[in-house]
């Protein structure tokens, strides 16, 4: 398609909302052949979406930068090969130069890239966010929003809220249609 970077909708809101959500598959395209497909970890949902290119993919940033509005991108697979983190990184930079505020990321490597290109790096389930030890790892790293992990009890997550009130914390209450746990998908 003449991108390297290709970006499928997967999910649309059905809200009266202006600005329309949207969850989407990304694929990287290196010298014309898939070098990462999985950078969002959705890729189990394949192609049947509408694909937008790099370019429109940075007009949506810019749309809904126009509304005042925050806007994170999701990169967030289990691991990466040191090619598709030197590509990932000048997407960071692209990333950054068109207003995303910041990315959600799955290792600390994506982390201490997003920081670099001015990103705010917020910890995505699959960091396996499942005790106060790996929060205060991400938190040494400059996270400040953690998103823990689906399978965590009340219990479990107040633990880790109170020995780290100074942070932001979301959580899943759905599955996400993997039969592993969030980390290990």
């Amino acid at each position: 398609r003449g991108d390297d970077f290709v970006v499928r909708t997967k999910y649309t809101n059905n809200t009266e909302s202006a600005i329309k959500l949207r969850s989407y598959v990304v694929k990287v395209y290196l010298n014309n052949s898939l070098g990462a497909y999985d950078i969002n970890r959705m890729s189990g949902f394949g192609t049947s979406a509408n694909p937008y290119s790099l370019n429109e993919m940075l007009d949506i940033v810019r749309e809904v930068k126009r509304y005042g509005k925050a806007i994170f991108i999701t990169i967030n697979s289990a691991t990466y090969n040191q090619r598709e983190l030197d590509k990932i990184n000048k997407y960071f930079r692209l990333f950054a130069d068109s207003g995303v505020d910041g990315v959600i990321v799955s290792t600390h490597e994506l982390t201490l890239m997003a920081k670099d290109a001015g990103l705010i790096p917020v910890a995505s389930t699959m960091c396996g966010l499942f005790n106060g030890d790996l929060v205060n790892f991400y938190k040494k790293l400059g996270m400040t929003r953690m998103i823990l992990p689906r399978d965590l009890s009340i219990a479990e997550i107040t633990d880790i809220v109170r020995a780290n009130p100074d942070l932001t914390y979301e959580v899943f209450l759905m599955r996400n249609g993997c039969q592993f746990s969030d980390s290990h998908c």
